[in-house]
């Protein structure tokens, strides 16, 4: 099985998966414009719509820890790609396209790697985020689906190498949310967090 992503495509993946619900064909052609080529995932079916997306994610990863990739892309349908930052990858375990990384409780401040690229100890939202298979296979022997995934890996976050790209490579497209049912926009949680890695300088 060949690479399934672009070569134009900046971050080179081994393969890219897209957890998709409602938003298929406009996550496709968002993923096309940016080089990439997807294997489609559509959602697992459950009446608790976090359990759904808790075990969907959980089934992607699987699958990818039972691949010969190295390294995987997990993209949410409502993903939507904004800059061309180069991030730094050497010796990454995770690493995030974008996410909300503002300061909470007593949280380790991100630090800086290189211009495009700060190591983050805290980030919640999952809709671009590069998985090694170290990560993903801890993830999926230890994730018990208890707690929505994203506030999950926020808390066991710390025992991997996480990177975070800057300027923000993706966020998610405003609109109606197959999750929470009902129109989320993040925007300004995203140009929050932009701005917050954006000023953390090699001084600090």
């Amino acid at each position: 099985m060949g690479r399934s992503v672009s070569a134009s495509f900046h971050y080179h993946f081994d393969v890219v998966y897209l957890l998709t619900t409602t938003r298929t064909e406009r996550a496709i052609n968002e993923c096309k414009r940016v080089g990439i080529e997807p294997v489609v995932c559509s959602s697992i079916p459950h009446s608790d719509k976090i359990i759904s997306f808790n075990m969907s994610m959980i089934s992607i990863l699987k699958m990818f820890t039972e691949s010969e990739f190295d390294t995987c892309l997990i993209l949410e349908d409502d993903v939507q790609f904004q800059n061309e930052s180069t991030a730094f990858l050497g010796g990454w375990d995770m690493v995030y396209l974008g996410g909300n990384y503002l300061p909470a409780g007593d949280n380790t401040a991100p630090q800086y790697v290189d211009g495009n690229t700060r190591r983050i100890f805290n980030a919640w939202t999952t809709h671009a985020v590069g998985y090694t298979q170290k990560a993903a296979q801890w993830i999926v022997a230890n994730y018990d689906l208890s707690g929505i995934f994203d506030d999950w890996l926020n808390q066991n976050i710390h025992r991997f190498k996480v990177y975070a790209t800057v300027p923000m490579t993706a966020v998610q497209q405003p609109g109606e949310s197959s999750l929470w049912e009902r129109a989320v926009d993040y925007t300004d949680i995203f140009d929050r967090s932009n701005d917050y890695l954006t000023q953390i300088s090699h001084n600090k």
